[in-house]
């Protein structure tokens, strides 16, 4: 790895190397927030979304803001007990209802709640609160409503609240109507749910808290959401992200 300046976005990032994995394009990635980051000192003034949505998501909550930070030598911001970001993007532009994929590599110490989707420190949820992926000490868990049936969620009854990096995949796949989550290596938890999320166009798209800000994320965190993989994009995307953040996949 190769360390390099970006532009005056971000203090420094680790340049991959040309042989080591590379992600799935993030041209068509819904959302890509990784090391794009933005800093004065160590105080983040903005997580810059990579994929072609090109978002900018701002720090809400404490002083100081969320603080730069690394997961396996990449930057990454450390959240504490009052910080969240605050995207523009309409929620249901990435929980969409023709599919998506997300992954998120987590550090965390410390997420309160139930295992509710609505009702977690959210790794990533809309702001209304009707699509959320998030935690807490007790689970792991996705879901969304789908305005018939109401809410529908998968929980992993999993504590990943050690401080260590863990890798956590999200997803619907409309062609079936399954809802998803994998946490590590361990067996994917799924759900035929018989319908899509909502289509609500309400801005916009939370990370590190509930969407009422009520529960709080506190670590370090990456996210990424693509539209619904093929086996072999979902290979690449490990391949990544286990030889880039040191987490352990299926």
């Amino acid at each position: 790895m190769t360390l390099a300046k970006l532009g005056g976005r971000q203090p420094y990032a680790f340049a991959p190397d040309a042989a080591a994995p590379q992600p799935v394009p993030y041209s068509s990635a819904y959302l890509v927030l990784a090391t794009d980051i933005a800093a004065t000192g160590s105080d983040i003034t903005a997580w810059n979304d990579e994929s072609p949505a090109a978002d900018t998501y701002s720090p809400v909550g404490a002083v100081p803001p969320p603080q730069l930070s690394s997961i396996n030598g990449q930057a990454a911001p450390l959240l504490g007990a009052d910080d969240s970001f605050l995207g523009t993007v309409a929620t249901q532009a990435v929980f969409r209802s023709t599919g998506f994929e997300a992954f998120f590599v987590v550090q965390g110490t410390a997420s309160d709640g139930t295992n509710n989707y609505f009702d977690c420190g959210a790794l990533l949820t809309g702001s209304d609160g009707w699509s959320a992926v998030g935690l807490t000490s007790t689970g792991v868990v996705a879901g969304y409503n789908g305005g018939t049936l109401g809410d529908v969620q998968v929980v992993d009854a999993v504590n990943i609240l050690d401080g260590s990096r863990h890798v956590v995949r999200a997803w619907y796949d409309a062609a079936t109507s399954t809802l998803g989550i994998q946490v590590d290596a361990r067996a994917a938890v799924t759900l035929v749910t018989g319908e899509p999320p909502r289509a609500i166009d309400a801005p916009a798209l939370r990370v590190g808290r509930s969407w009422d800000l009520l529960r709080q994320y506190q670590g370090r965190l990456a996210d990424w959401v693509y539209p619904y993989l093929s086996a072999g994009q979902r290979t690449q995307m490990y391949d990544f992200l286990e030889a880039t953040y040191g987490v352990t996949g299926p």
